[in-house]
């Protein structure tokens, strides 16, 4: 695999930022205030103790490549508020579709103490906030600095600057608007399910779809498209009445039929059942989370919102990502078949 320091030197841009445009009128959410957030003076960076409007943890889509030289495999970013303090976290998949999380690259982080501060007019006519952070532990080699940077919310989600200044002086006002974080959990004013906050869910016993769940769903044969190792792969799902295992297969026939040649990856965790959706295919799909916990027999930590539907002897998962947001469509041409 390659070099990685050039791609978390790109992953720090991308992690520049995020925040609140100060609309949500909930006078019990504290904003640490920062002393002139536009001033040579600085900042006091954040309240101990206190919320604020971004409290919570916020995901991106998935993106292709992993950086550096090659543009194989994916990477999806996500950002954590608590209180005062922050992480930014980018987690490397070797698949395209962030679903095989990566088996020879450890995910970069970095964390630190943030304040937000005083409206910002930006070029695209939208009032955003600046975003103090100041960074004080990092995942690469790298000396404590503070970051200033902007951030916008609507109903879509949470969007940062286009890039992130190292004084206050040179702070961005452009918006990166193709790139959105939504809230995971259900918290604030940021609809988790869908882009527009008018999907129906309506809660209901689901005893029904755990048991039809149990047992293993093989999913297509996939050809290898890196050159290297097998030439075909397919994943499959085992459920038990909460438990959860991924796993993807190496094949060297080219109908992924007889004993996989390889397990290339393993994750295994817990799953809850949610609400019942309505998908735009006139389906009734039903809210999945995942709490990943073992990655290839050690220990692994990675969560996954997502929605499926059985039919027949077929599992159907949801679809790609719009926009950061899951479009409660499922993904009907990738059935999982029961085995």
């Amino acid at each position: 695999m390659f070099e990685r320091k050039q791609c978390f030197a790109l992953c720090l841009v991308l992690l520049a930022g995020c925040g609140s445009d100060g609309k949500s009128g909930d006078d019990n959410v504290q904003t640490p205030a920062v002393t002139d957030s536009s001033s040579q003076g600085g900042s006091a960076l954040g309240v101990a103790g206190e919320a604020t409007s971004l409290e919570g943890t916020w995901l991106a889509e998935c993106s292709p490549g992993q950086g550096g030289e090659t543009d194989e495999g994916s990477s999806r970013q996500s950002r954590v508020f608590d209180k005062n303090r922050f992480e930014m976290v980018v987690n490397f998949y070797d698949d395209p579709d962030c679903t095989t999380p990566s088996t020879t690259t450890e995910a970069q982080r970095m964390g630190g103490t943030f304040a937000i501060g005083r409206a910002v007019a930006t070029t695209d006519g939208l009032e955003a906030s600046a975003l103090d952070m100041q960074v004080d532990s990092v995942s690469e080699d790298a000396p404590p600095a503070t970051q200033y940077d902007i951030f916008y919310v609507d109903s879509a989600g949470l969007y940062f600057g286009n890039e992130f200044a190292t004084t206050p002086e040179t702070r961005t006002t452009t918006l990166d608007l193709a790139r959105v974080f939504v809230l995971q959990g259900g918290a604030g004013d940021v609809p988790v399910s869908g882009t527009d906050g008018t999907d129906q869910e309506v809660p209901g016993d689901n005893t029904v779809v755990a048991q039809a769940l149990v047992g293993q769903w093989k999913g297509q044969c996939t050809q290898n498209s890196t050159r290297r190792g097998a030439a075909h792969y397919a994943s499959a799902y085992n459920f038990t009445e909460s438990g959860v295992e991924y796993l993807t297969y190496a094949y060297d026939t080219a109908d992924c039929t007889g004993e996989p040649s390889a397990i290339k990856t393993a994750v295994s965790g817990e799953y809850t059942l949610g609400s019942t959706v309505t998908t735009p295919e006139g389906m009734q799909a039903t809210e999945i989370g995942f709490e990943f916990s073992e990655l290839n027999g050690e220990a692994y930590s990675f969560e996954r919102i997502d929605i499926l539907a059985v039919e027949g002897g077929s599992l159907y998962l949801g679809g790609k990502l719009e926009n950061g947001a899951r479009t409660n469509s499922l993904n009907l041409d990738r059935p999982f078949v029961n085995q």
